[in-house]
This record gives structure tokens, sequence and C-alpha cells, in this order.
């Protein structure tokens, strides 16, 4: 079972339910993706311009220059100089940006997550628009960790709509079904048993069974001994062995107690297991 679908239709139904984007709420990680994404990565300038003419006129002489190389740079200095003051410009230079680069896709994660703090709808059009898998991933990625702020099941929504595979789209699903699992782990993890193998789905439940056993231990343990699918139960228990594995030895012991018989064995052989 895959978690893909269609993009445009989910388009559409958001662009007709929601009348205005969450409000962002500070969170580590987020911020944690600001930093690799903001103002620390972008090139030097000697004097931030302090006002839009300046901007354009930044952007401009970027525009001008002859070779593709300094075209790029220039460009991405100036839209990070406009993304504050004239984010309109800024869109319009990460426009002329081409090819792929560590700078532009640092860019795409920095102005998706800034467009989705303000509006939502925005911030889904753009990063649908994008020119190729990767850079979608990257946007969609970086809405997601805006819209699980207040609402998992959404930004889980908007991931299994978009489509989209790869490392960026791994780490947000992490991201959200973190927040999910805190308000509603069974229902997180139902969205992530649907996933295909690979590293989103055993990432996924991993992060399920470390936030739901250190609310409800006895709630996760009935969980793991009624996953139906074999494989999935065991990447399941591999995930609860190695959240074991960080507690103190009491609430080791006391955790495994509380596992069913026919589970018991299984997590005290993964974490016995060597790395």
């Amino acid at each position: 079972m895959t978690t893909r679908c269609y993009l445009m239709p989910w388009l559409g139904l958001w662009l007709v339910s929601c009348d205005q984007s969450p409000k962002p709420v500070d969170r580590p990680d987020r911020h944690a993706v600001a930093q690799r994404a903001g103002r620390a990565t972008r090139p030097a300038a000697e004097e931030p311009p302090q006002s839009r003419e300046p901007l354009r006129e930044m952007m401009e002489r970027a525009r001008q220059l002859p070779t593709p190389e300094e075209r790029n740079q220039a460009l991405a200095a100036a839209v990070w100089e406009s993304l504050e003051l004239d984010p309109e410009l800024a869109r319009a230079g990460f426009e002329q940006l081409i090819g792929e680069s560590a700078e532009k896709n640092r860019l795409i994660q920095h102005y998706a997550l800034r467009m989705a703090e303000q509006d939502v709808n925005d911030a889904v059009q753009w990063a649908a628009a994008r020119a190729t898998e990767e850079e979608k991933s990257l946007a969609f990625g970086s809405i997601a960790m805006v819209l699980a702020d207040t609402e998992p099941a959404q930004a889980a929504q908007l991931l299994s709509d978009a489509g989209i595979a790869g490392r960026e789209f791994d780490a947000a699903v992490v991201q959200v079904v973190q927040r999910w699992a805190a308000a509603a782990p069974a229902a997180a993890a139902a969205w992530v048993e649907g996933f295909d193998a690979g590293a989103a789905r055993r990432d996924g439940l991993k992060a399920i069974v470390g936030v739901w056993a250190r609310a409800d231990v006895e709630g996760v343990m009935t969980w793991l001994a009624a996953i139906p699918d074999a494989a999935i139960q065991q990447e399941a228990l591999l995930g609860m062995a190695q959240t074991l594995m960080q507690q103190p030895p009491e609430r080791q012991l006391d955790w495994l107690r509380r596992a069913p018989t026919e589970l018991r064995s299984q997590l005290e052989n993964l974490r016995a297991a060597p790395e």
C-alpha cells in the first residue's frame, strides 16, 4: 500500500476549505531548518540594503552578469537580501536561477517555510510549480513542518498527496509524526503503516513508538502486538527496542514487564543485538 495520491485534487480541496493559514508556533526543529537554510549560509554582502530601490538595483546588476555561474551567485545573494523587505522581488529573482545548487536548495526550503507561515495556499501552489522532484520535496517538506505545529494530520495529508520522495520528505515525515503521535498516536501509526517499505516508514514508526511509549507504554505495546503485517511489526519492534535502550535500566525492565508475552522475547533479543 502506498500513500501517494494525485496532487491537484488535494490542492483544490485545500484552497476551498482553508480560509487562513495556521499561525506559526516556534519549535526547535523548525528553527533548525531555518538555520540550515537561513541567512548564515548566504553570501556575505558589504552593506545590507535598507530599502527596496537598492534591492532592485542589486537584482538588476546580478541579471546583467555575463556568465551563468556569476549570475546565479549574485542572484542568490540578491534573493537572500530581498526576502525580508520585498518578498515579491525575491520570488522574481529566484525564478531566474538556473540549474541546481546547494544554495538554491537552501533558498527553496527557507522561502517555502516563510510563505507557509504567511499563506499556506500560496506556499502549496508555489511548491507544486517547482521544476524538479527534489525541489518539490524540499518545498513541501518545509510547508509540512509549519503545518505540523498546529495541524499535524493536515501536514501528513499534504505529504501524502504531494506524492514526493527523497531525504527531505523522509525528514518531514518524522517531524510530522512526532507532533501527531503526541496527540493521536494510533492515527499517526495508521498513516505510516500505509507507506511502502523504506526509510520513511522505518523512521516514522520509530518516531511514533518513541513518543507513544513515554506517554502510554501499555497502549503502544498493545498496538505492537496487533500489527497484522509481519514486516511492519518487525520494523516497529526494532524502533521500540531502540527506544528501550535509551531509557534508564529500571524503566527498561518496567516496560518489558508490560510487553505482551509474545513480544517480550523479541524485544529483549533486539535490545541485546549489536548495532
